[in-house]
């Protein structure tokens, strides 16, 4: 078990790919830039702190999490009550949060620390921050130290695949899936000049200041935000220079202004400022106002798929909040946003993507904005959306279904508009693109209203993300960015098993990237100082598990998902004006398939089986194939870059073969062939990249995915039959190694680029050992034959790709088995007569060289009967039981160097059976702990044969060094000869 853990820590990293989370400069926590991050609301129990989850595929340790953490300007989470435990274990329910590691499943990192050697119970464990750790959800018998070294906290319970919201001490050795990060809330942020904590600066700050400083009447909630000119001290300067700056623009605000932040001065000037108090406005049914202004510290949660309708402008700095619904918002004016949306509750979600003929507008959680003028999105924008976003002028638009907007971005050719530009799939040797089409305008559709402006940015939800104008005005986008999501989740579970096919299990295929659609069908779309990141595909899902005995089984990880695409159409002029960046994303890896050293064959009647084949097939990388066409009245095209366009890496292989079975049920007989162990590497996916009018373009990298690495190992041969006094069997074959690296992927660009194919996989391919011979005193069976060895290196898409190396062949069985040093026990050196009980010193004597090796101690019990008699390898016992003590063998050193360790004993009784009952032998650690026995029921009637006994072998099947052996005898027994089998 040891060896195939410590294999399952090796082969484990080939998984995992690199992690890195930005450092974040922003001073309040409103500006915190960082995907997922969820409130605990004080109407949900919580204190309006924000709670981050990150996954981490190739792990972490506690203390890099820390550090990962204070970077992001927070702390590892603190659980103050059972409530705040399910609501952060609700962030990390989902698979991929989590390890299976021998029958535990080992959870995301908390911020609960002891000192080091503190002791359990106890412990003196505490926070992060600060606190005393007095709620606790300790797992049963946890904290438990083990080691003297669990001086860190995380989620755990028992079981391989089970969550839980318990916990246990780990070591900071132990590198886990993620962890959870907390912020500070957001009310410790203030705006300048905004002394009644209202989210805005007007004449009703002067009016409260003046009251406060000459009646002492309603002090400031945030004395920072009244000292409006920072100078440390609230006075009458702080209402006159408000009014000079509202009236007069003649004295400025200083930060923080005009968005909340922190006083850059620190708490150096003595003010404190212990936050706004907060609104909440409930949105139950369909609400429509003149105008809308939420502002920072307002909260307006939204209910029952509630529309809310503005006729006029619409300013936006606080939170839009639909937790258990879509949110709709109708703007007829102008949207000036700062603030925050959330759409859907906000936990780890691993569920399906819903059908696609689901219409956006009946999806679960999505945020839809029906907006007639101007939309102008600021930095501190937020938008963490667990359904679809769309930003449209036409109501109507939501009625598509999700097939229809991923038809809408396949092709142009049937689009209606005919001017666009696409970024879609396709074959890099074929450039079916159409000529360019005369400069068309289409008609206008309704009354021209003036042109709109969309700027800032928005971070892609988890579904895809639509902005679509239908009225006959210009929109442009200015300074705007379309980020990622950060986390993407590897996909998680099986396909359904091919009941033709039980041996077989594939892993679920990654999901394609979500797409963009841009289209203003009654005018011009104009883009200057643009960013847009397609999304990228999300990587196979991996799988592990151990080879199957007897059984075949066979491994396949999932298929990488595609990236995402891009359409951009209009129904007039498309501008690019100014600088455009558009990256392609990255198409998704093929998971990994690990098959691991399981249970061997079953020894079966005669010979032993032989062993099933273990079959791992790493997932196939995605493809990153891109035309980007361009057709229509399209100006501007020297102005767009394309960044780096990479097609995925196969999924890695690793399969160990079961050993084979063993002889044992009979003589001559031979061990089952050890199991063979077939690996090929997942192929890289093919990257292409073609664009019309290439000459403009200045094109990125084009990166064909690598091959998955193939390693394999055969299974060992079983070990024959033994047979102590005839002919003994044979070891088994070991099994085939037999690994193919994962083919290289096509790599190509029109026009000419910096071009990489993906290198070939590399492959080891290593026989199994040959099973050892059996046990025999006349004739030991030969040792097994060796396992072949093959690999071959998949075949690179580079120049000077190595040629692949032969597999390694297995080593030779050891012939005679188990058997190499017999020591007996003795008697001989022992006065003949009755023993007396206790500890008895006698000496071990090597039978091939009849020289004393080491001496060892025999306790004796009380209750029965010992003596000695004139045959030194006889001790009469009538009853009773006595204890082996056999640690002092480890000082002796065996021929070929490696140390000594008692395996089992050879008995000879002389009885013609056992009448008495049974025989019981037992394997003892150093601490007395039981580790194997064996009830032994028949013998062979050795009566007639003193001179050359049948023995019955003892093993015992244990990793832990045998300190004792203890044999109970029942009563009748007669005598009995041991000897120690090495």
């Amino acid at each position: 078990m040891y060896q195939q853990f410590k294999r399952a820590l090796l082969f484990g990293a080939l998984l995992f790919s690199s992690f890195h989370v930005s450092k974040v400069f922003s001073q309040c926590t409103d500006e915190i830039d960082i995907s997922g991050a969820v409130t605990w609301y004080t109407e949900d129990g919580g204190q309006n702190h924000r709670y981050l989850a990150v996954y981490v595929e190739e792990g972490i340790t506690w203390a890099e999490a820390q550090t990962q953490a204070t970077d992001m300007g927070g702390y590892l989470a603190s659980i103050n009550s059972q409530e705040e435990n399910d609501f952060v274990f609700s962030l990390i329910d989902c698979s991929y949060f989590w390890d299976s590691i021998g029958g535990f499943s080992f959870g995301p990192w908390l911020g609960g620390s002891q000192p080091g050697n503190a002791q359990e119970p106890g412990g003196n464990w505490g926070w992060e921050d600060g606190t005393a750790l007095t709620y606790t959800a300790w797992h049963a018998g946890e904290p438990n130290d083990q080691g003297n070294n669990e001086d860190f906290l995380h989620f755990f319970t028992p079981g391989d695949g089970n969550r839980a919201p318990t916990w246990n001490d780990e070591s900071d050795t132990r590198s886990l899936k993620g962890f959870v990060v907390e912020f500070e809330p957001a009310e410790k942020c203030f705006i300048r000049g905004d002394f009644n904590s209202d989210g805005k600066v007007n004449v009703s700050d002067v009016i409260q200041n003046l009251l406060f400083q000459f009646q002492g009447k309603s002090p400031p909630a945030c004395q920072d935000a009244g000292d409006f000119d920072n100078n440390g001290a609230l006075e009458i300067t702080d209402p006159i220079n408000l009014l000079s700056f509202i009236f007069l623009d003649t004295v400025s605000a200083t930060a923080p202004y005009p968005n909340p932040g922190r006083d850059p001065e620190g708490d150096t000037d003595g003010l404190t400022c212990e936050g706004p108090k907060e609104t909440i406005v409930r949105i139950t049914q369909d609400e429509t106002f003149d105008s809308l202004r939420i502002n920072h510290f307002e909260r307006y949660i939204v209910e029952n798929d509630a529309i809310i309708t503005v006729t006029g402008d619409a300013i936006i700095h606080g939170v839009l909040r639909a937790p258990a619904s879509s949110l709709q918002l109708r703007v007829g004016g102008n949207l000036r946003f700062s603030g925050r949306v959330e759409t859907g509750p906000q936990a780890c979600q691993e569920s399906a993507p819903p059908p696609s003929d689901t219409k956006l507008i009946d999806q679960d959680y999505g945020f839809f904005l029906i907006l007639q003028g101007t939309a102008s999105f600021a930095d501190s924008s937020y938008f963490n959306l667990q359904g679809p976003l769309a930003i449209t002028d036409d109501v109507s638009v939501l009625q598509q279904t999700l097939q229809q907007f991923s038809d809408a971005t396949e092709s142009l050719d049937n689009d209606p508009n005919p001017n666009g530009f696409l970024s879609g799939p396709g074959d890099p040797d074929d450039i079916p693109f159409p000529p360019n089409a005369q400069p068309i305008v289409n008609q206008p559709k309704g009354p021209a209203r003036p042109s709109s402006t969309i700027s800032g940015w928005v971070r892609l939800p988890n579904g895809n993300f639509k902005v679509k104008f239908s009225g006959n005005s210009n929109i442009k986008f200015e300074d705007f960015q379309f980020l990622r999501r950060r986390n993407n989740p590897p996909a998680m579970g099986n396909k359904p098993q091919d009941p033709n096919d039980p041996d077989r299990t594939i892993g679920n295929d990654g999901q394609n990237g979500s797409s963009i659609e841009i289209s203003n069908d009654g005018g011009d779309l104009e883009f200057s100082g643009v960013i847009i990141n397609i999304p990228d595909g999300e990587d196979g899902s991996s799988q592990i598990d151990a080879c199957n005995g007897d059984q075949s089984i066979i491994l396949e990880g999932g298929d990488g998902g595609k990236s995402g695409n891009l359409k951009i159409s209009a129904g007039g002029a498309l501008k690019f004006t100014g600088p455009v960046l558009i990256n392609p994303g990255k198409s998704g890896d093929g998971g990994a398939a690990f098959i691991l050293a399981g249970p061997p064959a079953s020894p079966g009647a005669c010979p032993g089986n032989d062993a099933g084949t273990s079959w791992a097939i790493g997932g196939k990388g995605a493809d990153n194939i891109k035309h980007l066409r361009a057709r229509g009245n399209v100006q501007g095209l020297n102005n767009i870059s394309i960044g780096e366009l990479k097609a995925g890496s196969g999924g890695s292989a690793l399969a160990v073969g079961c050993k084979g079975g063993t002889g044992s049920k009979c003589c001559i007989l031979n061990g089952g062939i050890g199991g063979e162990a077939i690996t090929e590497g997942g192929n890289g996916g093919n990257a292409g990249f073609n664009f019309q009018g290439a000459a403009a373009v200045a094109a990125g990298r084009v990166l064909g995915g690598r091959g998955g690495d193939a390693n394999s190992e055969g299974g060992e041969g079983g070990d024959g039959g033994g047979c102590l006094f005839g002919i003994a069997g044979d070891g088994g074959m070991g099994g085939k190694g037999k690994a193919t690296g994962g083919r290289g992927g096509i790599a190509g660009a029109t026009p000419p680029t910096d071009v990489r194919a993906g290198d070939g996989g590399n492959a080891t391919g290593q026989g199994g050992k040959g099973g050892k011979g059996g046990d025999s005193f006349v004739l030991p069976g030969d040792g097994g034959i060796q396992g072949d060895g093959e690999a071959t290196r998949g075949a690179g898409r580079t120049p000077g790709t190595e040629d692949a190396k032969p597999g390694e062949k297995g080593e030779d069985g050891v012939a005679g088995g188990p058997l190499d040093i017999i020591l007996c026990i003795g008697f001989s050196q022992i006065p003949i007569g009755v023993i007396d009980v206790g500890p008895l010193t006698v000496p071990l004597i090597d039978r091939d060289t009849d020289e004393e090796v080491e001496n060892i101690e025999i306790d004796f019990e009380e209750g029965g009967s010992y003596e000695t008699t004139e045959d030194p390898n006889i001790l009469n016992i009538s009853s009773g039981a006595m204890t082996l003590d056999v640690s002092q063998l480890e000082n002796i050193e065996t021929p070929n160097g490696e140390p000594f360790e008692v395996r089992g004993l050879l008995i000879a009784p002389f009885a013609a059976g056992l009448e008495g009952g049974t025989l019981t032998v037992e394997a003892l650690s150093e601490e007395g702990e039981v580790l194997d026995s064996q009830e032994l029921i028949e013998f062979p009637d050795n009566t007639t044969r003193v001179d050359n006994p049948e023995f019955v072998p003892v093993r015992f099947n244990t990793e832990i060094r045998i300190a004792k052996i203890r044999i109970e005898i029942p009563l009748f027994f007669d005598f009995l000869a041991i000897y120690i089998q090495c």
